[in-house]
């Protein structure tokens, strides 16, 4: 009888024997402990940068199956005995436990086999673990794709959402999900080492989940009863940035819930009025017909009438959908402003002091040129910006550097956060339906060309959804009476 050292001799010979399980075993000698240390070290948060995980999962973990693929086929497919037989074939096996005197000796080779065989299965069982959870981080989703992700990622970070996991969303639970988001991601993996996207990324408004999944797991618009109270902050470029207000009360409403009537904006998502539309275009933004179904099943049907001939025609474009949360909130979460807004933003939390001289104006200009890169683009903004108060005021600048340099990098800290050059992506490439800005969002719909059969068109009231309080007014009285000024 046979010790398992000299098991694991004959086992080690077998494999010796036949040249590709050689090559298969030592590909998975050498993954397995570098494998089983990073899975340990990443499970315990210790990987803080994603590339690594990128070589442990992408690289290091197909290399280990690759070498078991190698290792098992040579085994059980290529000849490499005397006899002409694979090692551990359906023959090898019958030869073996024929002579009786073997077969002890026998079962501790393929007790070894099977003890290596548990322990590799537990590593791809960890590994499988450890590689979905860093599938599913923000950073694996932002980062790894360097150019192509990088402006979603930016724009993630700086929305309301950034604690919520993009998996969350995109993903969200369940067998079907994971699936198609699988899927999907291997088909952009291949586009993304191809070359082959779009740029800008165009949005996968068509693909996204349910909002009922997604939107409404946290939020209810059932449950949203009420005004909000909003002021915009609107600085003119004038020597003094001069601060314009608008102050709005917005009829938030409810879509309705235990008694409570529907109302307001969120009416619109209301169960007892189901709001459906039908599109001519991939963004959603030429609106042919509304139809509104009530609770008792009658329907009213509004035409575009602009839009007649267009709606006659075919296109690969059209469709109709039931209204939902991102109907209006296009961008809840990769939100880019434009660059008034984001200006307005870095002067009112003082990142952007007002007291700069001309210092809207002057950014205004520096941002809204066309630059090839953010390097390019901070590089310019500041020598325009340096340059120009140089020439104009010169006594500022000296008497207040720390204060104008401050300014420069929120500056240019707006360019980058919402312009990607190398992703074509500029100011107001992304559209917004939230609110009214130009002829889009709510106006998509509540416009003069939408008519019923009966005569009746789309309300146009702007007391329906909010109350103007104040509009670019400098001081309001109503800020001054919420403040208790008056």
């Amino acid at each position: 009888m046979i010790t398992l050292r000299e098991s694991i001799a004959i086992f080690m010979k077998g494999i010796c024997r036949n040249w590709l399980s050689c090559i298969g075993a030592t590909i998975t000698t050498i993954t397995f402990p570098l494998l089983l240390v990073g899975t340990l070290l990443d499970a315990m948060g210790a990987f803080q940068n994603q590339m690594i995980g990128a070589i442990l999962y992408m690289v290091i973990t197909p290399l280990f199956l690759t070498g078991h693929a190698i290792f098992f086929f040579g085994f059980f497919f290529l000849k490499s005995d005397p006899d002409k037989k694979s090692v551990f074939s359906f023959a090898y096996f019958t030869d073996h436990f024929k002579n009786i005197s073997e077969k002890t000796s026998f079962r501790k080779v393929i007790l070894f086999s099977t003890l290596l065989a548990v322990g590799n299965f537990f590593i791809v069982l960890m590994v499988a673990f450890t590689g979905h959870h860093y599938s599913e981080t923000p950073e694996f989703c932002g980062t790894l794709c360097h150019q192509t992700m990088t402006p979603e990622y930016v724009s993630y970070q700086n929305s309301p959402h950034s604690r919520v996991a993009c998996v969350d969303c995109h993903v969200g639970p369940g067998l079907k999900w994971f699936v198609l988001s699988k899927v999907n991601g291997a088909r952009q993996l291949v586009g993304m080492v191809t070359g082959n996207y779009d740029k800008p990324i165009k949005v996968p408004i068509h693909g996204l989940r349910p909002a009922q999944e997604t939107c409404e797991e946290c939020h209810r618009p059932q449950l949203f009863v009420g005004e909000k109270l909003m002021v915009k902050d609107m600085y003119q470029e004038d020597e003094t940035n001069s601060l314009l207000q608008t102050v709005l009360l917005l009829k938030v409403g409810s879509g309705g819930y235990r008694g409570v009537k529907a109302s307001g904006i969120h009416w619109h998502v209301s169960k007892g009025n189901t709001i459906s539309y039908t599109y001519l275009d991939h963004d959603r933004q030429k609106i042919s017909e509304v139809k509104m179904t009530r609770e008792d099943g009658t329907e009213v049907i509004y035409k575009n009438s602009d839009l007649e001939e267009e709606a006659a025609e075919s296109s690969p474009d059209r469709g109709s959908k039931t209204m939902d949360c991102v109907d209006c909130h296009t961008r809840p979460t990769h939100m880019y402003e434009s660059a008034s807004v984001a200006l307005n933003k870095r002067i009112t939390n003082e990142q952007i002091s007002k007291e700069i001289p001309f210092i809207k104006q002057q950014a205004m200009a520096a941002i809204q040129e066309e630059y090839a890169s953010h390097e390019e683009a901070k590089e310019n903004i500041a020598a325009k910006l340096n340059d120009w108060y140089q020439k104009n005021h010169p006594d500022y600048l000296k008497e207040n550097k720390e204060t104008f340099d401050k300014a420069v990098a929120s500056i240019q800290e707006a360019y980058t956060d919402n312009v990607f050059p190398s992703m074509k992506i500029g100011w107001d490439t992304y559209i917004r339906n939230i609110g009214h800005l130009d002829d889009g969002g709510c106006f998509r719909c509540h416009n003069d060309s939408f008519e019923s059969a009966e005569g009746d068109s789309i309300s146009q009231d702007c007391e329906t959804c909010h109350i103007i309080m104040a509009e670019e007014e400098e001081e309001p009285e109503i800020i001054k009476a919420l403040r208790g000024e008056e």
